[in-house]
């Protein structure tokens, strides 16, 4: 009798956690079109969209486009950055053999603290890549010390 009880008090904390997530996801977006605030020469963006506490956007740059995906709650998450296009990531110092195989890999970790509803500060981790030119094999990749960007929302 204990195990059931156990069981059934397990799955309502299950719910209301998941159901809380959702509702403070709904409550608190971290959502919009947003441009850096501390570098005005850096024409990054990030277009955001939330659903309850998932978070995705997408950018399009020359040569291709960033995705972002993540979770959010209470205006607060963690998403990835994954660069797609061979130009792009050619523009980014890449030889052609690693471009393919860094084509829609994490480029990038964020962790995102919405400020009001009017901006977004952001510790940015940029991936490091090692790789050799002769045979192209990528080495390692480490993720670099967090560096702050502040964003707001345009518009």
């Amino acid at each position: 009798m204990h195990d059931d009880t156990l069981r059934l008090v397990l799955l309502i904390a299950l719910g209301v956690f998941i159901g809380a997530s959702f509702l403070l996801g709904f409550l608190f977006p971290v959502s919009g079109r947003f441009v850096r605030a501390d570098d005005p020469d850096d024409e990054e963006a990030l277009e955001l969209y939330s659903f309850g506490p998932f978070v995705r956007g997408r950018v399009e740059v020359a040569g291709g486009h960033r995705e972002y995906s993540g979770l959010a709650v209470l205006g607060r998450g963690n998403l990835v950055r994954r660069d797609h296009g061979q130009k792009l990531l050619r523009q980014q110092g890449y030889p052609e053999a690693i471009a393919q195989r860094r084509d829609g890999e994490v480029a990038a970790k964020l962790k995102v603290v919405r400020r009001g509803g009017e901006g977004l500060d952001v510790l940015f981790s940029a991936a490091r890549v090692e790789f050799t030119h002769r045979p192209p094999k990528v080495q390692s990749v480490a993720f670099l010390k967090p560096q702050l960007r502040r964003y707001v929302r345009e518009g």
